[in-house]
């Protein structure tokens, strides 16, 4: 299956998750929608990999901190990347409001994975 495309290249999607389980099943997800993906366990690796990413999937909560750092970073950097928080946590709305920055979308685990599917294809729609 092709990889889907934005302005032509592949869409590259960032996934900064700890947890291996929910890597491998987000990493079947994505290649059977055609997305490439590649992930990063923690904060430090995820910043190291934005480059050439579209999209960043992030998790609020990591070993080395929350998830809004890099979201910041991100904003502050103004790189053109579209960012989704999601998290297990019933408050993650208002942590990431807490953290100044506002996401692009924020999911709640467990990850409805055709939600999150659907906001892709409507993200990279809306930027073609």
């Amino acid at each position: 299956m092709p990889s889907r495309s934005h302005e032509g290249d592949p869409c590259r999607i960032l996934v900064v998750e700890d947890d291996p389980a929910i890597r491998r099943a987000l990493e079947r997800v994505f290649r059977s929608a055609g997305y490439e993906a590649e992930f990063a366990n923690n904060l430090h690796d995820g910043h190291a990999m934005l480059n050439g990413h579209h999209v960043v999937l992030l998790d609020l909560q990591l070993p080395d901190g929350l998830g809004t750092t890099l979201l910041q970073k991100i904003r502050q950097e103004k790189r053109p990347i579209r960012v989704a928080i999601y998290s297990g946590l019933i408050d993650a709305p208002e942590i990431v409001k807490a953290s100044g920055e506002t996401a692009d979308a924020i999911f709640q685990k467990p990850m409805d994975f055709d939600q999150l599917l659907a906001w892709l294809s409507e993200t990279h729609r809306s930027e073609s």
